[in-house]
């Protein structure tokens, strides 16, 4: 499951794609993070099931790609999902490369207290926390000294990279996510202090 991908009033919730086996298409994941700043939304086409598809369909999106339209069904549906997943990589690194330019923008002082904050918060909760408690732990303190802003550290993080999911997503290598363990509708995910990191710390 890629992490890395609608949404709704919860201040955590972040909608991302998960790429499934290969002979699948991509179907769009829910998880209760970051922001709508930070949300790569995948247009219907490259959600589409295709597997589902009639030969006629598959060589008429084939049409439009420019792909070859010969062979049978199972060739041509093999040939619409390498281009559907070459298209949402193309997506997805164009999207990781904004997000990468606004971290680097970012003033180091305040990247540096944020991310002492949440590191602070899974210590104290043994390595590991969800998400929601980690976004309510950040709207619980204030911003850094640095933004001479009256605003929380959680306000603080989604103004200067866009949400926990995009500040996460950068920090690979400390951080790293973990699939959420409550119920079925509850879309949070864990976060964990990556051994190495820890060990430094």
């Amino acid at each position: 499951q890629d992490t890395k991908d609608g949404t709704r009033e919860s201040a955590y919730f972040h909608t991302i794609q998960a790429n499934g086996p290969s002979n699948t298409t991509p179907t769009p994941v829910l998880h209760n993070y970051g922001s709508s700043k930070d949300v790569l939304t995948l247009p219907d086409d490259l959600v589409k099931d295709y597997t589902v598809c009639k030969v006629v369909e598959l060589k008429e999106r084939c049409r439009k790609r420019g792909l070859p339209i010969s062979g049978v069904k199972a060739a041509i549906l093999e040939r619409v999902q390498k281009d559907v997943e070459e298209q949402i990589k193309k997506l997805k690194e164009e999207h990781k490369a904004k997000s990468l330019s606004k971290f680097q923008q970012a003033p180091n002082d305040v990247t540096k207290y944020l991310e002492e904050l949440v590191c602070e918060y899974l210590k104290a909760s043994g390595g590991v926390a969800s998400s929601r408690d980690v976004g309510r732990y950040l709207a619980a303190n204030s911003a850094s000294k640095q933004t001479g802003r009256r605003e929380t550290a959680l306000a603080e993080l989604k103004r200067t990279f866009g949400g926990l999911s995009a500040f996460l997503n950068l920090r690979e290598d400390v951080f790293e996510r973990q699939p959420g363990e409550g119920l079925a509708n509850d879309y949070s995910f864990q976060i964990a202090l990556k051994q190495n990191a820890a060990k430094l710390r």
